[in-house]
């Protein structure tokens, strides 16, 4: 019994293992562009997120913002981002 236990622990805690690590990466990309005033005039920051999950943040990060995404599986392509996908 003790036996039969152990082993449907070992499979909870695998399970969870798995299904944390193929959540973590993003199903969109995402590209952001930050301006320096409501009227969105002036861009003073950038930042994108892969279909990797990799994240390039450059300039400055403020409350005004646009955001552009698509979807990474098939992917999608926009005029800002002309299909610009890190597999």
């Amino acid at each position: 019994m003790k036996i039969k236990l152990a082993l449907v622990a070992i499979a909870l805690v695998a399970s969870t293992l798995i299904s944390s690590r193929v959540s973590a990466v993003p199903d969109s990309w995402t590209f952001v562009t930050y301006y320096s005033d409501s009227s969105k005039t002036v861009e003073v920051g950038t930042m994108f997120t892969s279909c990797n999950g990799h994240r390039n943040v450059d300039g400055t990060r403020t409350l005004y913002m646009s955001i552009e995404s698509g979807t990474c599986y098939p992917p999608t392509c926009t005029e800002a981002m002309t299909c610009w996908h890190n597999y």
